[in-house]
């Protein structure tokens, strides 16, 4: 177990490497764009985890962590969606927005991610039924994207 987080530690460094020189790459010398932005979906969500938290020498940026989560969660990874719906739900590095909060917790939850099912719980006692019927109106319509694209 010691040696397979090591390895994901020097991956996620590594990532988190080609982000910082992406982002001080002067305009004109060409493209060194993030690995990550290619790489499979845990390395996105550590991506934003690294930019949420400061992580491997990164400068914390909300925005740059909603990016990478948003990558990570619209290729159905639970955790990236259960976090980008708290982004929505507080407004952190997007627009406060009660509605996506809402599709994105009920991705996580149908995926069996136990704090999206507690927010899930929590979100049946504040928002309207009008409210919760769109957000199940948007998750469905989600799905039927996802299945397309497949």
């Amino acid at each position: 177990m010691a040696n397979y987080n090591t390895a994901l530690h020097r991956k996620f460094a590594l990532a988190a490497r080609r982000c910082t020189a992406e982002r001080n790459r002067q305009p004109g010398t060409g493209s060194t764009a993030p690995q990550a932005e290619k790489d499979d979906v845990e390395t996105q969500f550590e991506m934003g985890q690294a930019f949420s938290q400061g992580k491997y020498g990164l400068a914390t940026n909300c925005g740059e962590a909603v990016k990478w989560w948003r990558q990570a969660a619209e290729q159905n990874l639970a955790a990236a969606q259960s976090t980008l719906g708290v982004c929505f739900e507080r407004g952190e590095g997007l627009a406060k927005y009660e509605l996506e909060a809402c599709k994105w917790h009920l991705l996580a939850a149908a995926q069996g991610d136990n704090k999206a099912k507690r927010t899930e719980s929590l979100l049946e006692l504040l928002l309207s039924p009008q409210e919760l019927a769109e957000g199940q109106r948007r998750t469905q319509n989600w799905l039927g994207r996802a299945r397309k694209t497949k």
